[in-house]
């Protein structure tokens, strides 16, 4: 069985995630393969976040309250993992969730400083080697801040240079 592989990635807007989205869309990945995680500052007023054009596919974005950055909005693999330690009765946190992928600690909490910042977490598994030139020419086309690929089992997300 070939191991698992995903693409970590920060960008700074809906805009740029949207247009990542419909380009990797497009190019036929599913949408099981396209995470998202953001802060929910609508729903923190009391409203309910709710991405529209192509982050709209979501549909059922889970509103979470994670340590160190309050209400976020989460879908995808993302999603079933921190709603999973909140059904358990664990505090579902983003950094202790990414480090379980094998992320570092210091790699873990600077995905969680960006996202606090007001930056988009994203995260596209992939198949093989030969999708992560597309992930990676996507983010890049729309000005990804944040990316690199790597094992599910260990990801590395450095800044880019």
């Amino acid at each position: 069985m070939k191991a698992k592989r995903a693409v970590l990635g920060i960008v700074e807007n809906h805009a740029q995630a949207g247009n990542i989205v419909a380009t990797l869309r497009l190019q036929g990945f599913p949408n099981t393969w396209l995470s998202v995680l953001f802060l929910d500052e609508a729903n923190t007023a009391g409203g309910s976040a709710g991405p529209g054009g192509a982050l709209g596919f979501f549909g059922n974005l889970a509103h979470l309250d994670l340590p160190r950055l309050g209400h976020v909005a989460v879908a995808g693999s993302l999603s079933s993992l921190l709603c999973g330690a909140e059904a358990a009765g664990e505090a579902a946190d983003l950094a202790a969730t990414l480090m379980d992928f094998g992320a570092s600690v210091l790699e873990a909490r600077q995905c969680e400083r960006d996202v606090a910042s007001g930056g988009i977490l994203m995260l596209v598994h992939i198949v093989d080697y030969r999708l992560q030139g597309l992930v990676k020419k996507a983010f890049h086309a729309f000005g990804g801040v944040t990316i690199d690929a790597a094992d599910i089992t260990k990801p590395v997300i450095r800044r880019a240079a």
